[in-house]
């Protein structure tokens, strides 16, 4: 499980559903916090250790689930295995990439593997699977995104900002508290320029 020390807000697990209680949906569910979980991964290939192909008499993976979760704070891995354990949860992941994880619940970027539909992710929270994986993951893509908001949505003040993107577009939450400073100065000189036109 690594240090438990090293605390985050991304983690995701897998769930065999042989193994999680009949409820588990019902028990991700009753957490309230944002989650994605992936469709029922059933025809992942084993792969041939030495040469990473898919063998030839396809095999398959047990069947299983990717689950992505968004915490609110940042969270211990045994606070994280505390819930997880709850349905049934075997491994547990401090997530890096969000965007580039919840992209891996249908296998978008990976060719090689069995594509899922994306019809089939389950949401928690107030976070479309659609419109949250076709976000960039890259800093600045994300900046102009949340300059944007601000001019479409008339934004002048910073706590409007946190609450807009909290509520409406979370996706951009982590970017819009990570550049505070940034987002601070440009709304106020924004707002500056508006009282003294």
């Amino acid at each position: 499980m690594g240090n438990d020390k090293a605390r985050a807000k991304y983690f995701a697990t897998i769930i065999y559903p042989e193994s999680a209680p009949e409820n588990f949906v019902e028990i991700i569910d009753s957490w309230k916090v944002r989650c994605y979980l992936s469709p029922l991964h059933d025809k992942d290939l084993v792969k041939n250790k030495k040469s990473r192909k898919s063998t030839s008499d396809k095999q398959y993976k047990k069947k299983h689930y990717h689950c992505l979760v968004f915490m609110p704070s940042l969270k211990s891995q045994s606070q994280m295995k505390f819930l997880f354990n709850q349905v049934g949860g075997v491994g547990l992941e401090i997530v890096n990439d969000p965007i580039l994880y919840a992209r891996y619940l249908c296998h978008i970027d990976h060719p090689q593997k069995r594509r899922y539909s994306e019809d089939d992710v389950i949401s928690f929270g107030n976070i479309p699977y659609k419109d949250y994986i076709k976000q960039k993951s890259d800093n600045a893509s994300d900046i102009n995104a949340v300059f944007q908001l601000c001019q479409e949505h008339d934004i002048m003040y910073f706590s409007d900002l946190l609450d807009y993107v909290r509520m409406s577009k979370p996706e951009y939450f982590d970017t819009v508290v990570k550049y505070t400073y940034l987002f601070y100065s440009y709304l106020k000189s924004k707002l500056y320029s508006e009282r003294t036109k």
